[in-house]
């Protein structure tokens, strides 16, 4: 038993002989081990049985057995397959298709001019592809994003035409007439007044369209809120326009006078007074025809004086009696033709919150864009065709505000289904206008060919929708 015991202790001796020359055979100093060299030949027959393809302690083993430069080995491979993997996990494209309903109106106001366009109720259908592209520079995520959309505008929809309330359409100065000659003032100037043409009409919408597209760049991580939320700022350009058609307009329009300063008022109640009670004294525009001779356009004939009372019969003031030209016009066709641009550049922040398959993006933006109009109105035989005014103002003179949510929810991994609201708010306070007149016309005997007005346009265009699509990635 005691032989039994014996030769078990000097099996286990071996086996540990033999694992101490697999672990210290080439150390540091490259030595091999001083236990392997000089154990008993006991020992050594006792490894012999436990060392792979009989290899002995004095033979040398690869280096690949070594236990400790394998995982440094394995360490090497892994460092240099990192930035492939890097790459396979941060780089891919996203490609979002879209079809969406909105709602939409147009406007604009003159400061001096006084008037007032408005396209209300208008109903677009777009069609927009979105593509995002996340890649790394550097370490850091990144994301350029490009997206295109198309608009067609659907039946529907008002335009009002408000040169009566708000101011009125200068058609030249006006002279008086009596008995068909060009009435005297005492110091023998010819008595003339400014004369504009209030008009209010409304109209029906054509067929509009709008096209837009933006770029960008921005963190593709962003700042992570945890697991689940991120906030991705970004910043881009952007381009939106939009065409606008009134067509088929019942308008009112009245000629008027216009006493501007207090000599003009007292030249006014002179002349009225000279024509109380002659049927003779008229009204007239004076314009050049096609020879070159001067003629006159009817435009109204003077009463007289009339008194202003108060509710108690008490004479107030006294004023001329003008009897002015006052017309009804159905306007066929299209009577407006605008087409309107925003141009500029944007800074942004996206808010996503995920969730296994589902997530939720918030994003806001706020934009500094510029303003590009030009315009045709074909029933105004006074003004140039096809471009009847131009309005402009450079980029960062007006704002953009842009607020959009939408909801996604993966079918597979690399699809997902998506469904959102938008809007959007553009302004812009002071562009500059542009007329351009007909050559015939009496202003461009007067201004030229055109004449700009500094600050004069005041604009908006707002619009909110819902949209639904699917994304996939790449």
């Amino acid at each position: 038993m005691r032989k039994i015991l014996y030769g078990l202790i000097a099996a286990i001796a071996g086996i540990s002989a033999s694992d101490a020359n697999t672990y210290f055979n080439q150390n540091a100093w490259g030595q091999g081990n001083f236990a392997s060299q000089h154990a008993s030949g006991n020992q050594n027959r006792a490894s012999q049985q436990f060392v792979p393809g009989g290899w002995n302690n004095q033979q040398q083993r690869p280096a690949q057995q070594n236990p400790w430069a394998q995982p440094q080995q394995q360490q090497q491979r892994f460092g240099q397959q990192q930035p492939a993997q890097l790459q396979q996990q941060t780089e891919n494209v996203t490609l979002d298709l879209h079809i969406g309903y909105e709602g939409a109106a147009f406007g604009f106001n003159m400061r001096q001019a006084h008037s007032e366009l408005n396209f209300n109720d208008i109903t677009w259908m777009k069609f927009g592809a979105t593509g995002t592209y996340a890649f790394n520079v550097s370490g850091t995520n990144l994301e350029f994003k490009a997206g295109v959309e198309l608009g067609v505008q659907n039946d529907g929809g008002k335009m009002t035409d408000d040169d009566m309330y708000k101011g009125g359409i200068y058609i030249g100065h006006a002279v008086f007439l009596n008995n068909g000659n060009v009435f005297q003032l005492p110091n023998g100037d010819f008595a003339e007044f400014p004369m504009t043409e209030l008009m209010f009409g409304v109209g029906d919408q054509g067929n509009g369209s709008s096209m837009g597209f933006f770029a960008s760049i921005g963190l593709g991580d962003g700042f992570r809120l945890g697991n689940s939320i991120s906030l991705k700022p970004s910043v881009g350009y952007r381009f939106e326009r939009q065409r606008f058609v009134g067509r088929d307009m019942l308008a009112t329009s009245v000629q008027a006078l216009v006493a501007a300063t207090q000599t003009d008022w007292d030249n006014l109640l002179y002349v009225a007074e000279q024509c109380a009670g002659n049927p003779g004294c008229t009204i007239a525009i004076p314009y050049l025809d096609e020879n070159n001779d001067l003629q006159f356009y009817f435009a109204g004939y003077v009463h007289g004086l009339r008194g202003i009372y108060n509710t108690n019969g008490d004479l107030v003031d006294v004023v001329p009696d003008l009897l002015t030209l006052s017309d009804a016009h159905e306007l066929n066709g299209i009577t407006h033709d605008y087409r309107v641009s925003w141009f500029g550049p944007f800074i942004a922040a996206d808010l996503n919150f995920e969730h296994g398959r589902s997530s939720f993006n918030l994003r806001g933006e706020i934009g500094f864009p510029g303003y590009s109009a030009e315009a045709d109105q074909p029933f105004r035989t006074d003004l140039a065709h096809p471009v009847s005014f131009r309005d402009r103002a450079s980029m960062f003179s007006g704002m953009h505000y842009g607020l959009n949510m939408k909801y996604s929810h993966g079918v597979t991994d690399n699809m997902s289904l998506n469904i959102g609201w938008n809007w959007n708010y553009y302004t812009i306070r002071g562009a500059d206008a542009t007329t351009y007149y007909d050559p015939g016309s009496y202003a461009y005997q007067l201004f030229g060919p055109s004449q700009t007005l500094k600050n004069e346009i005041n604009a908006r265009y707002k619009t909110s929708g819902v949209r639904g699509g699917l994304s996939v990635k790449f």
